[in-house]
């Protein structure tokens, strides 16, 4: 049996989220929410690999909720 003390959040896979789920978490179209990261800087950058865009992560999302970008 592993403790749970050894295990880090880094060993699950992370959920990523892309524009349809941030469209309906802040009823906002995709362009403004475009324009909040490209633009305004008031949303993190998406996640990518490589050149392949992932989308935001959980703590992402609540860091741009809580104004912490």
């Amino acid at each position: 049996m592993i403790s749970k003390s050894l295990i880090s959040s880094d060993t699950f896979a992370k959920k990523y989220y892309g524009y349809s789920h941030l469209e309906k978490r802040f009823n906002r179209d995709k362009r403004t929410i475009w324009r909040w990261w490209a633009k305004d800087k008031t949303l993190a950058s998406p996640k990518r690999a490589g050149k392949v865009l992932l989308g935001w992560t959980e703590e992402q999302l609540i860091k741009f909720e809580n104004g912490e970008a």
